[in-house]
């Protein structure tokens, strides 16, 4: 629980960070965790690579009060992304996240350290609302499909002590979502809604069954721009539904996880080619959270774009 949660929180904040679009388009960023690295301004293509550091600082057991942990429990999550979109004609691209994770777990004294591939993304996206005209309301808008693949060890699959090789969520996921961003002279939005749907899967090795069911998440952002800089902020409810897993005991049905993401994203574009963005996300600054743990996320995320 404490690995697969970090995970999620850290792809919640790379893929916020993957918005952020060239000077010749509204500089917006958005974001989710299922939702994929999209080309939203007049580029043809876009390579991101991000380094990210995440740390649990506490927990929310079922729907009771956060505990915030003392020193003698430690969990960082690092992780290292490259990210890359292409358009495929002027309406429809293709994109990819490849993530490495370290994540390294002490509890009284006793520590572990390990590195591992997470969860491999990869996507689909239409513009079926392209800004061909200025309107002063209609958004530029996207419609995406992403299936995320288990090529990361799970909780389920964990051999380690610690579980820090479990660098993946262990089920197939499909998500289906949209994003809608809108430009006004020096202000910009976003809005990033998703429902996701993970497959059941059958562990074997440790005789269970676990079906995940769905989860949504919705991201609005906004920001402002000056010269060659834009300060962001964001907020992102997300909702997973109870997990149902089967033994040869029968079956057990866990309750439902809800957290709150917060952020703020300062972005600064060296040219029309090169940006870089810093972005710091707490789980800590809304509420309620349900049934999860709480982590604080720093990342610097450096972006190449090519030009149509």
């Amino acid at each position: 629980m404490i690995k697969s949660n970090s995970i999620i929180t850290t792809s919640a904040l790379a893929t916020a960070l993957l918005f952020a679009s060239s000077a010749h388009a509204a500089p917006c960023c958005a974001g989710n965790a299922a939702a994929p690295a999209i080309i939203s301004g007049d580029e043809q293509a876009q390579l991101s690579v991000l380094v990210s550091h995440s740390s649990v600082i506490g927990e929310v057991e079922g729907e009771g009060e956060p505990v915030f942990w003392n020193g003698d429990q430690h969990v960082v999550t690092q992780t290292v992304r490259v990210d890359g979109a292409i358009l495929l004609s002027d309406r429809w691209q293709l994109g990819a996240m490849i993530p490495m994770v370290q994540q390294d777990v002490q509890s009284s004294g006793v520590g572990n350290t390990g590195t591992a591939l997470g969860d491999i993304r990869l996507n689909a996206a239409y513009e079926a609302l392209p800004e061909w005209s200025y309107s002063s309301w209609k958004p530029r808008g996207y419609v995406f499909a992403q299936l995320i693949v288990p090529t990361g060890n799970s909780v389920y699959d964990s051999t380690d002590l610690g579980m820090v090789d479990a660098a993946g969520n262990g089920f197939y996921t499909v998500a289906l979502g949209s994003l809608l961003v809108k430009r006004w002279s020096s202000w910009d939005a976003s809005f990033v809604p998703e429902v996701h749907y993970g497959f059941r899967r059958r562990f074997s090795e440790e005789g269970i069954t676990v079906n995940p069911g769905v989860g949504a998440s919705a991201l609005l952002g906004g920001g402002w721009s000056r010269g060659a800089f834009r300060v962001g902020a964001r907020v992102q409810p997300q909702y997973s539904a109870p997990k149902q897993t089967t033994t040869d005991a029968g079956q057990s049905m866990s309750i439902y996880q809800f957290a709150w993401n917060a952020g703020v994203d300062l972005t600064y574009m060296a040219s029309d080619e090169w940006s870089i963005t810093g972005s710091y996300t707490d789980q800590t600054l809304v509420g309620p959270a349900v049934n999860t743990q709480l982590s604080r996320t720093f990342a610097l995320m450096l972006q190449r774009r090519w030009d149509r």
